[in-house]
């Protein structure tokens, strides 16, 4: 694996980063729904995820191609059938994206850790050899670099390993959690866990609605600096729980940590690699 490259917006309060790998043609803008505006408008083709948690809070993805990447975002930004994302991953610069939309959407469905909102596998295509050669190269690309990210999308859940209850710890200055993962990939934060009261601008969408339901029911009850969850609670999915622990979109597999210190992709996924 070549070097890799982050490059950060010189603005305040813009999360917008640039990540790109040496010798690659092909690079990633990862953009919160907050950074949209920020993006400058590029021409080029690129594949584009989009990310986040449903009303059942579940893990969510919806794949695309484009070649207006701002405008793209502009409409899927005030699509109600599409307000679960809160965070964009575009790949630019990448070819035969029609072939490519294609692969990720079909891997992505067989893996079944994401519910894929995409009606369709993209649009039918003729490809010859060398088209197919090129999109798979360009896909192969896509995955290594959100597998540096522990963002597995095309992973099987069997190819993930977990044996037994595993007890993790979530600790910071806003917040002080403590849950438990699940054979069946759940997270149950324990009860008298701390929540941050506040969140970040990109704090949106379902887990912002879950929070304030959680709010309203009872279940988060306001002590000092931080929300106290009442009793133990049941995520879908480790970044469902982190992030309304958290206040802000967060990834969990790399957020929650045992006693050890190791996150819970360390322990779960590599394992199995």
């Amino acid at each position: 694996m070549q070097p890799i490259q982050i490059y950060f917006p010189q603005k305040d309060n813009v999360s917008l980063k640039e990540i790109r790998v040496v010798g690659w043609d092909m690079y990633l803008i990862v953009a919160t729904r907050a950074d949209i505006e920020h993006i400058e408008e590029v021409e080029q083709e690129a594949i584009y995820f989009l990310i986040g948690e449903d009303e059942k809070s579940e893990q969510s993805v919806y794949i695309g191609k484009t070649t207006k990447i701002k405008s793209r975002l502009k409409q899927h930004n005030v699509d109600i059938e599409k307000v679960f994302w809160n965070t964009a991953y575009i790949f630019v610069n990448c070819k035969e994206i029609t072939i490519i939309e294609n692969k990720a959407i079909t891997g992505a469905k067989q893996a079944k850790l994401f519910n894929v909102h995409n009606s369709t596998k993209g649009e039918d295509f003729r490809a010859n050899s060398i088209a197919e050669n090129i999109a798979d190269t360009y896909f192969s690309y896509i995955n290594k670099i959100f597998e540096i990210l522990n963002i597995e999308i095309f992973k099987s859940k069997t190819d993930l390993n977990t044996s037994g209850v595993i007890e993790l710890y979530l600790i910071g200055d806003k917040y002080d959690a403590r849950a438990y993962f699940t054979d069946d990939q759940k997270v149950v934060v324990r009860g008298g866990s701390k929540i941050r009261r506040d969140s970040t601008n990109a704090f949106t969408g379902w887990a912002k609605k879950t929070k304030s339901d959680f709010i309203s029911d009872g279940l988060l009850v306001e002590q000092g600096n931080f929300y106290i969850l009442q009793k133990d609670t049941e995520f879908k999915s480790p970044s469902s729980a982190a992030s309304l622990i958290v206040g802000s979109p967060v990834n969990g597999w790399d957020y929650w940590k045992d006693d050890k210190k190791n996150t819970l992709n360390d322990i779960v996924r590599r394992n199995g690699k």
